[in-house]
């Protein structure tokens, strides 16, 4: 209707003069539901406010979601339409589909003058939305300190919550509003209440990277306990996210376990079922948080699946010689999953650089050449094999061998590499029958095959013998002995042939 484009397109002339003519149109609805008055407040103009005030227009006509023209005026912030409304004695507890109030939106917008309008005339601090969501919660929710300074004034419960368990200060430190966060534990919010999924404060703005806040809720303002009843620590959402400089402040304020786990719940919704904070740094490929974490004691072998099995897969070679510095088990095994060898060789195959390094710390090449069928028949392989990790993960649970892998359809054309490169960091050991045939289909490997076949030197065997003494987890140790630097060099390969490994 006519009526309705004069008010929706400020046309204060045309209004009045159609209004004039056909006052009887002043409620009319739109095809929407709307009324003149209400597209007016939507619009913020004061002039066509004011006329169809003066004829009367029903003040509290909304739609269907139950939004009336003052509701509109304080979602678009128009303090000067408020009034008016108010002034014709506007409800202003009325509320839409979902139980916000016109105090909610004054509220999110940060204006103090139409807040303390709204209050002046009876608004109710203490209702709450659908989601149990009060006015007071929006302020500090948009950072509108000012709103939130005010409303506490007047006593309202510095610790409101939402019907997720969600706090006012939880809020305020998810949005990142350190103002109003300060404000707020200065009036006494507690910063230990969790969530309904246990989640504290701190929690949330250690995921989002918020420096500042973090310093602010460290211990022991936050209780250390109640992050451990919590089932994941702030340093698990730091180093997910790859918030390094949060995690350093964290690890700094020394409240926090650096190898505290995942509780059993939270681990299980993850398929590879991680727990470290450590984990989640080597799987996202961060190298400064891994270095920040083990620097502070981080257990790399707490997991149920090796963090370094993890860097090897992804061929992350500086993530790898990381662990490997501070202690990570070079001889580590995948549970459920059995191989006849470590499965630090096996998932570094294709990555002869990470394969020598393993070896060099004591992965036990040995194993890979204890077959238990030697020399004689082995089993048929498939006429179509599968790559060898769909048999290994889906397959009945047999134990892997290395030479039934490397036989497989991906990894037999780097047998004789790979094979080579193991050897160089093995005593004197036999090649069963399938290793064999694999490095015939190639000429240049019947060197491999040579080498195999003949005594290892004894030098080479003493240097096995002393590294054996070491043992893996103290062979990065060898550096620190009391040796000349030549038999240092040769007890940690670094003047062995194995350095030019022909790929």
């Amino acid at each position: 209707m006519a009526v309705h484009e004069a008010a929706y397109h400020d046309k204060p002339c045309c209004l009045g003069i159609l209004l004039q003519a056909h006052p009887d149109t002043v409620d009319a609805r739109s095809k929407q539901n709307e009324t003149p008055l209400y597209l007016a407040a939507y619009r913020g103009h004061v002039a066509c406010v004011r006329i169809l005030l003066a004829e009367n227009a029903t003040v509290d006509a909304c739609r269907h979601v139950k939004e009336t023209p003052l509701y509109k005026a304080c979602e678009i912030n128009n303090s000067e339409v408020a009034s008016l409304l108010i002034a014709r004695r506007a409800d202003v507890n009325y509320r839409n589909i979902y139980g916000n109030m016109p105090l909610h939106e004054a509220t999110s917008k940060g204006n103090l003058e139409l807040v303390k309008l709204l209050v002046a005339y009876g608004a109710k601090l203490q209702f709450k939305n659908k989601f149990g969501i009060c006015p007071f919660f929006m302020a500090a929710q948009c950072g509108c300190l000012k709103v939130v300074r005010y409303l506490v004034s007047l006593g309202v419960d510095v610790n409101s919550e939402a019907c997720d368990g969600t706090t006012v200060l939880f809020e305020a430190a998810k949005n990142g509003h350190a103002d109003v966060v300060e404000f707020l534990l200065s009036q006494g919010a507690d910063p230990n209440r969790p969530t309904k999924d246990g989640l504290l404060p701190i929690h949330v703005v250690a995921a989002n990277g918020n420096e500042g806040i973090v310093e602010q809720l460290l211990m022991p303002v936050t209780d250390e306990r109640q992050v451990r009843r919590s089932g994941i620590s702030p340093l698990h959402l730091a180093s997910k996210n790859g918030h390094s400089d949060v995690l350093e402040l964290l690890l700094s304020s020394g409240g926090l376990d650096v190898n505290a786990t995942l509780s059993m719940d939270r681990s299980r919704l993850y398929e590879d079922c991680r727990s470290t904070p450590l984990y989640f740094a080597i799987i996202n490929g961060d190298y400064r948080c891994a270095e920040l974490l083990l620097e502070a004691g981080a257990n790399p072998n707490i997991d149920l699946l090796n963090p370094l099995l993890v860097a090897s897969r992804m061929h992350a070679y500086p993530l790898v010689r990381l662990l490997l510095n501070h202690g990570a088990n070079v001889n580590a095994y995948i549970p459920a999953r059995p191989t006849a060898f470590p499965a630090t060789i096996m998932v570094c195959l294709r990555d002869l650089r990470i394969l020598k390094l393993v070896l060099e710390r004591g992965a036990d090449g040995g194993a890979c050449f204890e077959c238990p069928f030697g020399s004689g028949e082995h089993p048929p392989l498939p006429e179509k094999l599968k790559p060898w990790e769909e048999r290994w993960l889906n397959g009945p649970g047999n134990v892997l061998q290395f030479c039934e892998m490397v036989a497989s359809p991906e990894i037999n054309s780097w047998a004789g590499p790979i094979i080579d490169t193991i050897l160089h960091f093995v005593a004197n050991v036999r090649l069963c029958s399938r290793l064999k045939e694999q490095l015939d289909t190639f000429q240049e490997w019947t060197l491999v095959k040579d080498i195999a076949g003949c005594p290892r030197p004894l030098a080479h065997l003493c240097r096995l013998q002393i590294r054996a003494s070491v043992g893996s987890q103290r062979v990065v140790l060898l550096e620190k002995l009391p040796l000349p630097r030549p038999l240092l060099n040769y007890l940690r390969y670094k003047d062995d042939d194995a350095d030019s490994v022909a790929v």
